[in-house]
Protein backbone atom coordinates (compact mmCIF):
# COMPACT_ATOMS: atom_id res chain seq x y z
CA UNK A 1 0.00 0.00 0.00
CA UNK A 2 1.33 3.83 -0.65
CA UNK A 3 1.19 6.77 1.18
CA UNK A 4 -1.63 9.30 0.59
CA UNK A 5 0.26 12.18 -1.01
CA UNK A 6 -0.16 15.62 -1.19
CA UNK A 7 1.07 18.34 -3.83
CA UNK A 8 3.08 21.25 -3.78
CA UNK A 9 4.62 22.25 -7.10
CA UNK A 10 7.84 21.35 -7.81
CA UNK A 11 7.75 19.07 -4.45
CA UNK A 12 6.18 15.65 -3.61
CA UNK A 13 4.83 15.93 0.35
CA UNK A 14 3.79 12.16 2.25
CA UNK A 15 1.00 11.74 5.02
CA UNK A 16 4.56 12.49 7.47
CA UNK A 17 4.85 15.82 5.86
CA UNK A 18 1.17 17.05 6.13
CA UNK A 19 1.43 16.19 9.70
CA UNK A 20 4.86 18.37 9.53
CA UNK A 21 2.92 20.99 8.13
CA UNK A 22 -0.41 20.94 10.31
CA UNK A 23 1.87 21.12 13.42
CA UNK A 24 3.61 24.11 12.37
CA UNK A 25 0.31 26.08 11.03
CA UNK A 26 -1.35 25.29 14.66
CA UNK A 27 1.63 26.22 16.24
CA UNK A 28 1.94 29.75 14.14
CA UNK A 29 -1.64 30.31 15.01
CA UNK A 30 -1.60 29.21 18.70
CA UNK A 31 -0.38 32.98 20.17
CA UNK A 32 -3.63 34.25 17.64
CA UNK A 33 -5.90 31.90 19.68
CA UNK A 34 -6.15 34.00 23.29
CA UNK A 35 -6.87 37.11 21.55
CA UNK A 36 -9.58 36.54 19.63
CA UNK A 37 -11.75 35.04 22.21
CA UNK A 38 -13.80 37.31 23.12
CA UNK A 39 -13.96 39.48 26.12
CA UNK A 40 -10.17 38.12 26.75
CA UNK A 41 -8.30 41.13 26.69
CA UNK A 42 -10.44 43.32 28.47
CA UNK A 43 -10.87 40.75 31.26
CA UNK A 44 -6.82 41.16 31.01
CA UNK A 45 -6.62 44.41 30.97
CA UNK A 46 -9.26 45.36 33.56
CA UNK A 47 -7.19 43.01 36.03
CA UNK A 48 -4.19 44.83 35.65
CA UNK A 49 -2.11 42.64 37.79
CA UNK A 50 0.36 44.75 39.74
CA UNK A 51 -0.06 47.16 42.98
CA UNK A 52 1.60 50.94 41.46
CA UNK A 53 4.68 51.63 42.74
CA UNK A 54 5.27 54.29 45.62
CA UNK A 55 4.55 57.88 44.24
CA UNK A 56 8.00 59.80 42.99
CA UNK A 57 9.09 63.51 42.99
CA UNK A 58 7.43 64.46 45.84
CA UNK A 59 6.78 68.53 45.78
CA UNK A 60 5.32 71.36 47.76
CA UNK A 61 4.23 74.35 45.93
CA UNK A 62 6.71 72.71 42.92
CA UNK A 63 9.28 72.38 44.77
CA UNK A 64 11.57 69.69 46.11
CA UNK A 65 12.51 71.17 49.67
CA UNK A 66 10.96 74.46 50.21
CA UNK A 67 12.26 75.91 53.18
CA UNK A 68 9.20 79.46 53.79
CA UNK A 69 6.10 77.50 52.79
CA UNK A 70 3.30 80.20 53.92
CA UNK A 71 -0.16 79.16 53.76
CA UNK A 72 -1.13 75.52 53.27
CA UNK A 73 1.07 73.68 51.47
CA UNK A 74 -0.03 72.19 48.14
CA UNK A 75 1.37 68.92 47.78
CA UNK A 76 2.16 67.53 44.34
CA UNK A 77 3.69 63.64 42.92
CA UNK A 78 4.07 61.69 40.37
CA UNK A 79 2.22 58.20 40.25
CA UNK A 80 3.68 55.22 38.83
CA UNK A 81 2.01 51.56 37.91
CA UNK A 82 3.54 49.12 35.52
CA UNK A 83 0.34 48.30 34.15
CA UNK A 84 -0.57 50.12 30.72
CA UNK A 85 -3.03 52.43 30.86
CA UNK A 86 -3.42 52.71 34.97
CA UNK A 87 -4.41 55.50 36.02
CA UNK A 88 -4.19 56.77 39.74
CA UNK A 89 -7.74 57.02 41.54
CA UNK A 90 -7.35 57.54 44.81
CA UNK A 91 -4.43 59.20 47.08
CA UNK A 92 -3.40 59.54 51.12
CA UNK A 93 -1.25 62.02 52.24
CA UNK A 94 0.50 61.81 56.15
CA UNK A 95 2.31 65.18 57.40
CA UNK A 96 4.16 65.00 60.57
CA UNK A 97 6.06 67.32 62.26
CA UNK A 98 10.05 66.39 62.52
CA UNK A 99 11.95 66.74 65.91
CA UNK A 100 8.73 66.37 67.99
CA UNK A 101 9.36 63.88 70.78
CA UNK A 102 11.61 60.98 71.35
CA UNK A 103 10.64 58.85 68.06
CA UNK A 104 12.08 61.79 66.34
CA UNK A 105 8.56 62.95 64.12
CA UNK A 106 4.70 63.34 65.66
CA UNK A 107 1.56 63.05 62.96
CA UNK A 108 -0.02 66.01 62.59
CA UNK A 109 -2.65 64.95 59.37
CA UNK A 110 -3.57 61.76 58.18
CA UNK A 111 -5.88 62.87 54.94
CA UNK A 112 -7.17 59.52 54.55
CA UNK A 113 -8.05 57.94 51.84
CA UNK A 114 -9.36 60.32 49.05
CA UNK A 115 -11.02 59.20 45.80
CA UNK A 116 -9.50 62.01 43.46
CA UNK A 117 -7.11 61.58 40.27
CA UNK A 118 -5.84 64.87 41.79
CA UNK A 119 -2.08 64.70 41.67
CA UNK A 120 -1.08 68.42 41.59
CA UNK A 121 -1.61 71.25 44.45
CA UNK A 122 -3.59 69.31 46.54
CA UNK A 123 -4.04 71.62 49.46
CA UNK A 124 -3.21 70.61 53.02
CA UNK A 125 -6.55 70.14 55.32
CA UNK A 126 -4.96 69.73 58.73
CA UNK A 127 -4.58 71.89 61.68
CA UNK A 128 -2.61 75.16 61.37
CA UNK A 129 1.00 74.98 61.22
CA UNK A 130 3.07 77.16 63.15
CA UNK A 131 6.04 79.18 61.35
CA UNK A 132 9.32 78.29 61.53
CA UNK A 133 8.98 74.38 61.85
CA UNK A 134 10.34 71.55 59.79
CA UNK A 135 7.70 68.55 58.71
CA UNK A 136 7.84 65.59 56.58
CA UNK A 137 5.40 64.40 54.42
CA UNK A 138 4.63 60.90 52.20
CA UNK A 139 1.49 59.85 50.26
CA UNK A 140 0.13 56.38 48.62
CA UNK A 141 -2.09 56.11 45.76
CA UNK A 142 -4.86 53.55 44.74
CA UNK A 143 -5.02 52.21 41.29
CA UNK A 144 -8.74 51.59 39.49
CA UNK A 145 -8.58 47.78 40.46
CA UNK A 146 -7.79 49.26 44.28
CA UNK A 147 -4.17 48.14 44.93
CA UNK A 148 -2.53 50.64 47.00
CA UNK A 149 1.13 51.50 46.19
CA UNK A 150 3.70 51.42 49.25
CA UNK A 151 4.04 54.79 50.66
CA UNK A 152 6.25 57.01 49.20
CA UNK A 153 9.66 58.07 50.52
CA UNK A 154 9.44 61.51 52.88
CA UNK A 155 9.63 64.62 51.74
CA UNK A 156 10.35 67.68 53.77
CA UNK A 157 9.64 71.23 54.47
CA UNK A 158 9.60 74.23 56.56
CA UNK A 159 6.90 76.46 57.55
CA UNK A 160 7.85 80.24 56.66
CA UNK A 161 8.43 82.37 60.22
CA UNK A 162 6.43 85.82 60.11
CA UNK A 163 6.90 88.66 62.58
CA UNK A 164 4.29 89.37 65.40
CA UNK A 165 2.15 91.70 62.46
CA UNK A 166 1.73 88.52 60.34
CA UNK A 167 4.60 90.00 58.11
CA UNK A 168 6.75 86.82 56.04
CA UNK A 169 10.40 87.74 57.22
CA UNK A 170 11.86 85.05 54.62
Amino acid sequence: MSKATWRVPGRRETGSGLRRIGVLLAAALLPVVPTAVPGHAAAAESRGGHAPLAPADLTVGDRARPLDVEGAPLFGWRPRDVDPGERQTAYQIRVARTGAGPGGSRQVWDSGKVASARQAYVAYDGPELPGGTGYTWTVRTWDRTGAASPWAGRAAFDTGISDSRGTSLS
